[in-house]
């Protein structure tokens, strides 16, 4: 990779070669096309919350009131931010109408009551961290007015994932998601009756939008209304502000794309399993074990997407084609169902995680690869004939630029001469300050195609570290990673190394865990009979492993493919499973016969059949 200090030389090169563009279009780790969000890290926690905004208004979430009510008055954003801490909001809401009791001679005690309630229902600190002077960055969805405080303050940092959700579960054709028609039937209606969308609903106590003269209709809360303390907060909190956040500056940036991921079953399995779990357990469920639940599960079903999308791309690779839906299946991963309690069981946990980080670590290639074709595509005056939809799924297209890599469309002997011309020029521009990256450039003798050159060029030249680190990012915040609501967890671990003068170094290893949530959710989302109405079924404790293995590619007492786990160890997995799911409540047996061992529910608003 180049210096820091060259690195701006390099990449004025790239863009006097591509043109700055073509660069603009290029230097980018995503391929919204492929999977419509940002390869970087995000807050599951605060997902909810965006949802909520985009399913009242219909665009993209813009900037809030958040610092500028709770934060200080002077210098940059992030400075005034940090003024945000739970002392300082505690002191101001205290001031307000909505509190009574909190300004008397015990003034600093009272408050510091309503701070802990405070970090206790309604926000968290950055970085988790306990305290009252520590900077707020998350709010609890706990009510649907969670929706007006803008943290974190740009939508931008949730890289796309609740567009992509809100796009998913709404489940309509077009290019964008817009908001509904007064008589349209739908179980997430958009921009329209919040108390009948199936998700809003749960979080809309005491709400209604009312018009208030010429002004555009607002939210409104009847204050007769009684909610519990953790909404109540959430609802004090918002009011203070007075508005919600304005959208995004810009039509085409405000919009909501109606893009999905490459991986259709996963992603039309997801979308059913929300939509039935949000419906059947959204009244049972205590709100605040909801709210945990509904997390896990978008953490399940973006990990099942994200991995579906490396199986897909990764024989794309190879063949030039998408893998039809029906034979789309994620990568296999053997979990942990000790929680890390058991050393041998964690360890084969770790490198079965291992095996499918080794899948990833070709997606930003792919990805690259992808754009470049994708920009030579639509430059093409054939190829632009084709007009091709590539919403909601871009699956045509994709075969279509499969076809240019692979050689078989007219098409591709006029691109690869551009862009081995391309290729050329480049490598003569860096040959002597980046001979390394001038050299993958045009030795033929490792890479015969162009395009496949200029790719690994590029992500060279942006850094193994800088790509890499991403995607594992990205893989934690879909895994949720060392949440107690999560799938996963990582820890350093000590290996031998020839680099070091210890001969030991150590590296970040990671494994797929059921935690008490992972376990729940998943064991009332199988339990889950499709119909009209929505009922449960009585489901064996073979059957729930078996539904973990084909719809997640999360397997127990099998081993992977490519993995040699002893049955012993598989056998012990699957014992400390069954254990585990009768200590929770969720798994009855009146003798030792495997078809008499049922998961039976803890929540439920029916009767199982």
């Amino acid at each position: 990779m180049p210096s820091s200090t060259n690195k701006r030389k390099d990449l004025e090169f790239v863009k006097e070669v591509l043109s700055p563009q073509r660069y603009r279009e290029i230097w980018t780790a995503d391929y919204k096309k492929a999977l419509p969000v940002s390869i970087q890290g995000f807050e599951m926690s605060s997902v909810l919350p965006a949802m909520f905004y985009m399913f009242r208004f219909g665009h993209r979430r813009g900037q809030g009131f958040f610092t500028s009510t709770y934060g200080g008055d002077e210098g940059k954003t992030a400075e005034r931010r940090s003024v945000a801490t739970i002392t300082n909001i505690s002191g101001i809401l205290s001031e307000t109408k909505g509190f009574q009791g909190f300004d008397g001679e015990d003034k600093q005690a009272t408050q510091a009551i309503l701070g802990d309630l405070l970090l206790c229902y309604g926000l968290e600190n950055l970085d988790r961290k306990p305290g009252r002077d520590v900077q707020v960055q998350r709010a609890s969805p706990s009510h649907y007015m969670s929706s007006w405080i803008d943290l974190p303050d740009s939508s931008q940092h949730l890289r796309a994932v609740p567009e992509m959700l809100v796009a998913m579960v709404r489940d309509k054709s077009g290019e964008v998601v817009v908001p509904d028609l007064d008589d349209q039937k739908t179980f997430f209606p958009i921009g329209k009756r919040l108390d009948e969308n199936e998700l809003v609903k749960h979080f809309y106590s005491g709400m209604s939008i009312k018009a208030m003269g010429s002004e555009p209709p607002a939210d409104y809360f009847q204050e007769d209304i009684s909610l519990g303390l953790d909404q109540l907060l959430m609802l004090r909190l918002a009011q203070v502000m007075k508005a919600p956040p304005r959208p995004i500056p810009g039509r085409k940036a405000r919009e909501i794309s109606n893009q999905r991921p490459i991986a259709e079953k996963a992603s039309e399995e997801f979308t059913e399993d929300f939509k039935n779990f949000i419906r059947y357990y959204g009244g049972s469920v205590p709100r605040q074990t909801f709210v945990e639940l509904l997390e896990t599960g978008m953490a399940v079903g973006l990990t099942t997407i994200v991995s579906s999308v490396v199986n897909i791309l990764n024989k794309w690779m190879i063949t030039g084609e998408i893998i039809p839906r029906h034979e789309q299946v994620p990568v296999p991963i053997f979990v942990d169902c000790s929680n890390g309690s058991i050393r041998r069981l964690r360890e084969l946990s770790e490198k079965s995680f291992d095996d499918v980080h080794r899948r990833s670590e070709n997606l930003p290639k792919t990805f690259m690869t992808m754009r470049i074709l994708d920009q030579a595509a639509r430059l093409d005056p054939d190829l632009r004939k084709a007009s091709l939809e590539t919403t909601p799924y871009a699956t045509e297209w994709l075969n279509l630029l499969g076809e240019v890599l692979k050689g078989n469309h007219p098409s591709h002997q006029g691109i690869a001469y551009d862009l081995r011309t391309k290729c050329v020029l480049l490598s003569e521009l860096l040959e002597l300050e980046f001979p390394d990256t001038a050299k993958i450039l045009v030795d033929e003798t490792i890479e015969d195609d162009p395009v496949l050159r200029l790719s690994d060029a590029l992500i060279h030249m942006m850094g193994h570290g800088h790509t890499i680190g991403n995607l594992n990012k990205l893989w934690e915040s879909v895994l949720m990673i060392g949440q107690h609501n999560g799938l996963a967890r990582k820890r350093s671990k000590s290996i031998r190394s020839t680099s070091t003068r210890s001969g030991r170094s150590t590296r970040v290893a990671r494994s797929l865990i059921f935690t008490d949530s992972a376990l729940d959710y998943l064991a009332h989302l199988h339990m889950l009979k499709a119909g009209k109405p929505l009922t449960l079924k009585r489901i064996s404790l073979e059957s729930f492993i078996a539904a973990l293995r084909d719809r997640h590619g999360i397997y127990v007492d099998e081993s992977p493919e490519g993995s040699n786990i002893s049955n012993e160890n598989l056998q012990l997995n699957r014992s400390i499973l069954e254990r585990r799911l009768r200590d929770l409540g969720l798994l009855q047996g009146v003798n030792d016969a495997e078809s008499m061992k049922q998961l039976r529910p803890r929540f439920q608003s029916g009767e199982v059949v």
